[in-house]
């Protein structure tokens, strides 16, 4: 039986399998540059799961070495569209990370990195919670669809209450 990860130590084939998955990794990265479409990159280049968490590991790596690339940056503004676009359809957070394929490392990345981000998501969290309560939903109910804590829900007033927003104004 071949083995292409070369677990059985089979040099040859090891290497046949680094030749192929760097021209995939290649393909997949500049599909992913042309055409801007996730879903399309991954389908043209059929590119495995493992193989895509595996590249993003490894740019990720990079990244924080200053080795920027720009498919990887692509690939994350992308993918954080994507999520806050399913969040604010009230879509929860396990369903959107099994859903995009968002390993804890991915998302763990984006709120160590981007700041923006985290802005955004707090952003649609508020507005979920504004439309709940005017939907005249339960204190529970509006936790589950803003994806928050019920900690995070109390604090939310606390500091609309300190700031004078809009939120505090609507309870």
């Amino acid at each position: 039986m071949l083995d292409f990860l070369g677990r059985k130590k089979d040099e040859t084939f090891y290497q046949f399998y680094k030749i192929i998955n760097h021209e995939i990794v290649g393909k997949f990265e500049n599909d992913l540059l042309a055409t801007n479409d996730i879903e399309k990159s991954i389908n043209y280049t059929t590119i495995t799961q493992k193989q895509l968490q595996r590249w993003y590991m490894i740019q990720l790596g990079k990244y924080r070495k200053g080795n920027v690339n720009e498919s990887f940056v692509l690939f994350n503004d992308l993918l954080k569209d994507r999520y806050a676009n399913m969040k604010s359809d009230g879509i929860p957070e396990k369903e959107i990370k099994k859903s995009l394929n968002i390993s804890p490392e991915i998302y763990g990345f984006w709120i160590d990195d981007d700041k923006d981000f985290i802005k955004r998501i707090e952003d649609i969290k508020k507005d979920l919670i504004i439309q709940a309560i005017n939907d005249g939903k339960t204190k529970q109910e509006i936790i589950e669809i803003a994806g928050v804590t019920p900690r995070e829900y109390d604090d939310l007033f606390k500091v609309a209450d300190f700031k004078g927003d809009e939120i505090a104004q609507i309870r």
